[in-house]
């Protein structure tokens, strides 16, 4: 299943209706464009990645309906989500040196 797809089910969209695919494949790359000041590598965004995939979700349920009851739950949530990734050495850019952090 694609990300679209995984996306469409996140936000209870039936996969057949289609007149929401652009709006939600720009939201897509949004967030993986916000991921990147937060020192995500954008060579390492693999939309299978769980993680990832869980991030995308969470920001397109945050933008694509802005009235959602649960919303400062979710923008909670997808700020720990980017946290987790900008920390995790397999998303990273760079590897920090611990002698620099000293």
């Amino acid at each position: 299943m694609g990300i679209l797809q995984k996306v469409k089910t996140a936000l209870r969209i039936s996969v057949e209706e289609s007149d929401v695919d652009e709006e939600l494949l720009d939201l897509i790359e949004e967030c993986k464009r916000d991921l990147v000041p937060a020192n995500v590598d954008p060579n390492n965004i693999n939309e299978d990645d769980p993680l990832i995939a869980k991030a995308i979700k969470t920001y397109c349920k945050i933008n694509f309906d802005s009235t959602a009851e649960d919303y400062e739950r979710l923008v909670e949530s997808y700020k720990g989500l980017k946290a987790q990734l900008s920390f995790d050495s397999r998303y990273r850019t760079y590897e920090v040196d611990r002698d620099e952090q000293a």
